[in-house]
């Protein structure tokens, strides 16, 4: 307990009942702690949002006075009511920067499936490419390691963050293994629950070793419900899938259709000649008076619509809920910039969704 709750207690000005099985002494420190004390607050005047670790010490003259205090703070931009880890301080100065860094890429995308309530389950993917993070080479003990944090801000049209996500990674390993770990990309995903609105997604990823972080923004819109219309989620991309065993297959999670496993395209660029087709994947929560909606898939490049294929919809399943993936040829395509367009339902109670790929 001591070192964990007792550190705990120490860093933010409370304290510890341990080493006794006396409840009525305990819950009286407690009530004398909620009812005999007075406090002191203050608002420090260094608004540098740099990350680091700023000490707090309170000095008495009076004598018999027990004094309770957090050790410090970081010295970052408001959170709101969530707690902000020892980790994420370094990423969020980075965000908090007047000139984002860019000291390497980060990949990010945030997609929306509607829920059967109102609002959706967004999957959040970052990835930072191989090659970019800092791994050191321990000779004596003949091992590397890597120290870095991904942090995911989501924030209001008000730029308040309602929700942050984040993982630290602490890698190590055999030194024989190092040119593999350096090679290979690091992948981050949650999943979150967000109502109808407007929101800023922003991802940090931030090498502990050297100091260098690079940043990747996205928009992201959540539609409200209406009546007699679909509601259409966002289109994935497929890069690759994987088959799950059945005990691993769950049908709250958006990116598993069946017992596949989907993972998206985050915006790098796709070989035509590799890949021959392009495979998508959405879901649909259709209107009542539309149980099987048309389906109508354009592929656009510039203002040139390149192909073009409908087909109707299968029936929800038991959720109430259409999975559908397809595939459309590609090998033909040029090089550039193209819109992936879907369009759900006819005429006014259609709903049309997009997402941008490029060839090369």
């Amino acid at each position: 307990p001591h070192s964990g709750l007792g550190q705990l207690a120490d860093e933010t000005g409370g304290f510890l009942i341990a080493e006794t099985n006396d409840l009525n002494l305990g819950l009286r420190y407690i009530d004398e702690d909620m009812r005999a004390y007075y406090m002191l607050s203050y608002t420090p005047t260094n608004f540098e949002y740099d990350g680091d670790f700023r000490k707090i010490e309170v000095k008495i003259k009076r004598p018999g006075v027990k004094v309770q205090t957090r050790k410090g703070y970081f010295g970052v931009s408001d959170v709101g009511d969530q707690p902000l880890l020892d980790y994420e301080a370094p990423a969020l100065a980075a965000s908090d920067s007047l000139v984002p860094p860019g000291d390497f890429p980060v990949r990010l995308t945030g997609l929306a499936f509607p829920a059967a309530e109102s609002g959706a389950r967004v999957p959040l993917l970052v990835e930072v490419p191989p090659g970019h993070l800092t791994y050191r080479l321990d000779e004596k003990e003949e091992r590397y390691f890597g120290d870095f944090s991904i942090l995911v801000l989501i924030r209001n049209q008000e730029r308040e963050i309602v929700r942050k996500v984040s993982q630290q990674y602490q890698l190590s390993g055999e030194a024989a293994g190092l040119e593999q770990a350096r090679e290979g990309s690091v992948l981050f995903y949650r999943q979150i629950d967000l109502q109808p609105g407007r929101y800023a997604l922003e991802a940090i990823t931030h090498d502990a070793l050297v100091g260098q972080a690079g940043i990747q923004t996205a928009d992201l819109l959540i539609e409200a419900p209406t009546a007699n219309r679909p509601r259409v989620s966002s289109i994935v991309i497929i890069r690759n899938a994987e088959q799950l065993p059945d005990k691993e297959v769950d049908r709250e999670n958006p990116l598993h259709f069946g017992k596949i496993l989907i993972y998206p395209y985050l915006g790098e660029p796709i070989s035509a000649r590799a890949r021959q087709q392009l495979p998508f994947y959405f879901t649909a929560i259709p209107a009542a008076d539309d149980r099987t909606p048309q389906l109508t898939v354009e592929v656009i490049h510039g203002e040139k619509l390149k192909g073009r294929m409908s087909t109707q919809l299968p029936p929800p399943d038991e959720i109430d809920r259409i999975a559908y993936a397809s595939a459309l040829p590609i090998a033909d395509y040029e090089a550039g910039h193209y819109t992936l367009r879907i369009t759900v339902g006819k005429g006014e109670s259609a709903v049309t969704r997009s997402a941008g790929f490029v060839l090369e």
